[in-house]
């Protein structure tokens, strides 16, 4: 069978414990391989960079987190673009999402021809006077994403080619200062260039989250208190630690729901 369009996951296996792969990890991905086979996706899953690279060399910055989980934060652009040769549409999901029964993305059923090469992710809040994005979750075409592929190599490996905000955030993280909107220069803080410079290619969801109870999605959630909020039909990111405990008080709580004759696989 031919599928029109790939989801793409990517986890670096050399940085997680075994334990925690085969309790959370495992789990998690496997619950977004049983959605893409029901909704004629293809499946699409890598484990280490295809071309390494050291972000602090190529930003000349001091990660304030380990290097090895920034660069993985900017692989999957690498393994995104990898995938797009093959198909129309490409969407990444962070591989600490769990999939709840069956949702439904927005723009993918019945989208017009003249928005599918916008861009479309999630925001996490603003940084300074931008919106951050959120690369938890994000799809496009193929060719949107050959795009930001390789915009994101020009503005690693070109500093001059470098835009005014994509500059003034890195120079606050060389300096130290995040002032609360960041904790670091990743993948998404850099992408806030792109965002701003092309805000009518771009939309961006919020999170539906307990802490922010006016920001309403029935499709998508994030945050420690999922079972607060949460739905059926919907992608969990849990994206707080203890990743593995959150993870298996949401299945106890989806066991209860199969026991009254309300669960959704």
């Amino acid at each position: 069978m031919t599928h029109p369009r790939a989801v793409v996951q990517g986890l670096q296996l050399n940085n997680i414990r075994n334990g925690e792969l085969a309790a959370f990890w495992i789990p998690c991905m496997e619950s977004v391989k049983r959605w893409a086979e029901q909704n004629d996706w293809s499946y699409h899953f890598f484990d280490s960079a295809i071309d390494s690279f050291d972000t602090e060399d190529l930003l000349n910055l001091k990660h304030s987190s380990d290097k090895t989980i920034r660069n993985g934060q900017y692989y999957k652009w690498q393994w995104v673009n990898s995938v797009c040769d093959q198909y129309d549409e490409v969407l990444w999901l962070d591989s600490d999402i769990y999939v709840w029964g069956n949702p439904v993305l927005p723009g993918t059923v019945k989208v017009h021809i003249k928005d599918f090469d916008v861009f479309k992710c999630m925001n996490t809040r603003k940084a300074l006077a931008w919106d951050r994005p959120n690369l938890s979750i994000f799809w496009s075409s193929s060719k949107t994403i050959r795009e930001l592929y390789s915009w994101n190599e020009r503005m690693l490996n070109n500093p001059s080619e470098r835009g005014d905000i994509y500059s003034c955030l890195l120079t606050l993280s060389r300096c130290g200062y995040t002032g609360g909107f960041m904790t670091d220069f990743t993948e998404e803080v850099a992408l806030i260039d792109w965002v701003e410079n092309n805000s009518d290619r771009a939309r961006l969801f919020q999170y539906e989250r307990a802490e922010l109870p006016n920001i309403k999605c029935d499709w998508a959630y994030d945050g420690r208190y999922l079972l607060e909020v949460c739905t059926p039909d919907s992608f969990l990111h849990i994206s707080d630690n203890p990743k593995q405990n959150l993870l298996q008080r949401f299945l106890a709580y989806k066991a209860y729901l199969a026991h009254l004759g309300h669960d959704k696989k």
